[in-house]
């Protein structure tokens, strides 16, 4: 297609500049900062419904999923007036639930795949919004449009085509992905694009799954398809909403370090290798505790590892390294009664305690370190308003076995050793740095002037 421009991408009413749609991909991958950049650009922005509603802590808010994808939903429409998508699995217990919901938000279009949504056009209630099912086989376009017109006299206002390249989850047996026998992309498009313009109107069919250039548009349009589908080219750009981590990961990964796995879903899926992917392969068993069941075919009693888990830990938790260390700072005063250090000394205490819990719940995905510093009144803005700082900071710089106070730059130094690998034993600790202030309580010093202001006895 040298020299000429990429023709526009129409799917019923809707008109696509740029005929590219953005893919959906969840967990928080691809929301409405994507989604509303790419409709801005002329092509199709595509958020994905799977896994707003979860916490850090993979904890599914069953009541604010659906307000969650309204939400984005709404944002995307703030930032634009373009084309503007919501793609839904058929496998989540929460489907009809986001089909009406991103029916009643007025979408353009609904995608859905990672199973047959046969009964995705029975939600419309009369809405134009236009429906495109996900397929990997002639087999299941047609048992689609067969079921559809049968049973609600409508045919997909398009379809997307995915190839045994995706990522993601594949629609193709674990072993023919495995062996290398899935029919290739280009056979299924040939193939569906022949039943597609057999029917009035003709079915629009998006290639997807591996398209990574310019010349693989060209190619796929140049065989009759309608438009392409792209979305780990997404990923690694400013507008894309997961975290930078995320995306360093992907920029960081080469060719040998893409594995399939066989996921929770039921289907085989393309990932990058990290430590996680290491314990599966291995056949590891990751604990997990269910809190809401968020996929139909899912069996908490088998299954090894929980994926709605694994991905919210790589699209939030690894904003951390995975050897990163964080350090809070405290004091070492948490176990005693210190009158003018007021309502803190409790709440440094609880500081101290989620440290240890902190280090406990990362080594189960991570080597991500917590300690704590505990120091010695040191010379600081905040330090200055408790009442009595001058004595207090005179007091316990006798206190010191060296009777010189600690100073703001080396407490900076047993910070800056345990963010270093050179602390990497060192875990769930309470480091004090005081010069011997706690300990030395009974200091000859102290006492004689204790006695000789108290008692008068020299």
């Amino acid at each position: 297609m040298a020299g000429k421009t990429l023709p526009p991408l129409k799917i019923g009413n809707l008109t696509a500049e740029v005929p590219i749609i953005q893919g959906g991909m969840g967990v928080k991958v691809s929301m409405s900062g994507l989604a509303s950049s790419v409709a801005n650009e002329g092509g199709i922005g595509v958020i994905a419904s799977v896994g707003l509603a979860y916490n850090r802590e993979g904890k599914y808010d069953v009541d604010t999923g659906e307000q969650a994808l309204r939400d984005e939903i709404r944002k995307a429409r703030s930032l634009t007036s373009g084309i503007i998508g919501v793609n839904i699995m058929y496998a989540i217990s929460d489907y009809e639930r986001f089909v009406k919901a991103a029916i009643d938000e007025d979408v353009d279009l609904i995608i859905s795949g990672a199973g047959m949504p046969v009964d995705l056009p029975r939600y419309l209630d009369g809405k134009d919004v236009k429906l495109l099912p996900i397929v990997s086989s002639v087999r299941a376009f047609k048992l689609i449009c067969d079921f559809w017109n049968h049973n609600y006299n409508k045919i997909p206002d398009g379809v997307i085509v995915e190839g045994p390249k995706a990522g993601g989850h594949l629609g193709f047996s674990y072993k023919d992905i495995i062996e290398n026998k899935a029919q290739s992309l280009e056979q299924i498009v040939t193939d569906i694009i022949k039943i597609a313009d057999s029917y009035t109107p003709k079915i629009p069919v998006i290639a997807a799954g591996g398209v990574f250039d310019g010349a693989d548009i060209a190619k796929y349009l140049n065989m009759g398809a309608s438009g392409v589908q792209m979305a780990s080219r997404f990923v690694c750009t400013n507008e894309c909403d997961v975290h930078e981590n995320f995306k360093k990961a992907w920029l960081d990964a080469k060719e040998e370090d893409l594995v399939i796995i066989k996921s929770p879903v039921g289907l085989p899926g393309r990932v990058i290798r990290n430590e996680f992917v290491e314990r599966m392969i291995k056949g590891e068993t990751i604990p997990f505790k269910c809190t809401y069941r968020c996929l139909k075919t899912c069996d908490t009693k088998t299954i090894p590892y929980c994926i709605a888990k694994a991905l919210i830990n790589a699209a939030d938790k690894d904003i951390l390294d995975k050897k990163a260390s964080v350090v809070t700072l405290s004091v070492p005063f948490t176990k005693i009664a210190v009158e003018t250090y007021g309502y803190m000394a409790p709440v440094k205490a609880a500081l101290e305690s989620s440290v240890v819990y902190l280090a406990q719940s990362f080594s189960q995905f991570s080597q991500v370190r917590f300690n704590v510093v505990s120091a010695n009144v040191i010379k600081t803005s905040s330090a200055a308003g408790l009442p009595d700082y001058i004595k207090l900071s005179l007091y316990a710089e006798s206190l010191t076995f060296r009777k010189k106070a600690i100073e703001t730059k080396e407490i900076a130094n047993v910070i800056t050793f345990l963010l270093s690998q050179s602390s990497s034993a060192i875990n769930g600790q309470s480091v004090v740095a005081d010069a011997g202030m706690i300990v030395n309580v009974f200091d000859r010093e102290v006492l004689e002037i204790f006695y000789k202001n108290k008692i008068g006895i020299s």
